[in-house]
Order: C-alpha cells, then sequence, then structure tokens
C-alpha cells in the first residue's frame, strides 16, 4: 500500500480506464452478459470476450433470427411469426432443441444445464433437454424473473406488486409472496437465503 501510494504521489497522471478500442463491422444492437460477454451486431454476427479479444462466434442462424439469450453453452432464439423456439449449442449448424409455444416470446431466462425461464405472451414455461417441464397461464405479466433459490427450487421473480414471487420449479405453483409497500429495488439471491431492497430499507428472507 505504501509503495502504491508513494507512485500515486509521483505520477499524478489520471489511471487510464479504457484498455482498448474494439471496432466492429457493424453496429451493436445488443449485449449479452456472462462468464464470457458475447456482442451481438446488426448483422447477426456473434463477437465472444476472450481475454482482452473479441473473437467471431462460428454459428450459423436464420438471417431473421430473434436472439433471445446466450448462455454459456448455447443460444436461444427464435424467428418472426413461427412459434417455436430454438437452442442452438455455441459453434453448432443447426439447433439442437425445439420447443412449441402458444405465442411470441417476451422473457427468457437461461439457466444452467440448457434450462430456461420463457415468458410469452400467454404462458409461462420451464424447458429443459427432457422437454416441456411445466407451462402455465402467464400470470407474471411485467415481472422480471432473476434466477433460481436452490435450497427451496423456487423461481424468483420481482414483479410490479411489490412483491418477489417464488415459484416451485417442479409446477410453477406460487406458493410464497414476499410482498413490500414500496418496489423492490434490488435482489441477492445466495445458497443462504434472498436479500432485497426496498425504499430505505432491507431485507434477508431465510426458509425455515
Amino acid at each position: 500500500y505504501w509503495i502504491a501510494e508513494r507512485l500515486a504521489y509521483l505520477d499524478r497522471s489520471p489511471e487510464r480506464l479504457i484498455k482498448a478500442n474494439v471496432k466492429t463491422k457493424a453496429p451493436i444492437v445488443k449485449i449479452f452478459g456472462g462468464n464470457n460477454p458475447t456482442l451481438l451486431l446488426n448483422n447477426n454476427q456473434l463477437l465472444q470476450l476472450h481475454g482482452d479479444k473479441f473473437v467471431s462466434v462460428p454459428t450459423v442462424l436464420p438471417e431473421n433470427a430473434i436472439i433471445h439469450a446466450i448462455s454459456n453453452t448455447g443460444i436461444w432464439f427464435s424467428e418472426p411469426d413461427k412459434f417455436v423456439l430454438h437452442f442452438q449449442p455455441k459453434q453448432a449448424k443447426k439447433p439442437t432443441k425445439n420447443y412449441t409455444i402458444d405465442s411470441q416470446v417476451s422473457t427468457l431466462l437461461p439457466l444452467s444445464g440448457n434450462q430456461a425461464l420463457v415468458m410469452t405472451e400467454k404462458t409461462l414455461l420451464y424447458v429443459s433437454n427432457e422437454g416441456i417441464r411445466f407451462s402455465i397461464e402467464n400470470r407474471y405479466k411485467g415481472c422480471t424473473p432473476l434466477g433460481i433459490f436452490s435450497p427451496t427450487n423456487q423461481f424468483v421473480l420481482n414483479c410490479p406488486d411489490n412483491a418477489l414471487h417464488l415459484l416451485q420449479a417442479d409446477d410453477g405453483t406460487d406458493h410464497t409472496v414476499l410482498s413490500q409497500i414500496d418496489a423492490i429495488d434490488r435482489v441477492l439471491i445466495s445458497q443462504e437465503g434472498i436479500l432485497l431492497t426496498s425504499g430505505n430499507s432491507s431485507w434477508y428472507y431465510k426458509p425455515h
């Protein structure tokens, strides 16, 4: 610490925060996070971050593909006017999983093991390698799926009614609701419990 302090005193130039500029061949449409962030360009080209460089992902997708999410293992996408959700591993030339849905996808949360929680205009679905685990009426429009709380095997949704709704991953039943007076701003899901902030207060939920 003392050496760093002396170096900072001798060299008063600001720290260089931008390490490199990345130029792409087409405008960036969307950025997908994760361990290796991926850029989606408007020509449907994918660039994935490896170290300090973006490397092209050699995958083949339809020209009109709507990419909903990119996980560490693959790409979730659909096509306009076709009510089918596809999962395609990275560097593959065609999808390995196809799921028939009833309407366009509005929200998709990718999960480990090539699974996903999917919201359409009409239904809420949990899909996996084995197929559709459950499909229920989408009563959670406007909600944001945050992840899965593993101790109770429940999906966590942050909803406009100022509440976290916890849905059983087995069948989608809604047994647990964590309601607040104000909107829920931030949520941290851990192996032990769920920490949330609402208004000027913080709350910690830990199941018995």
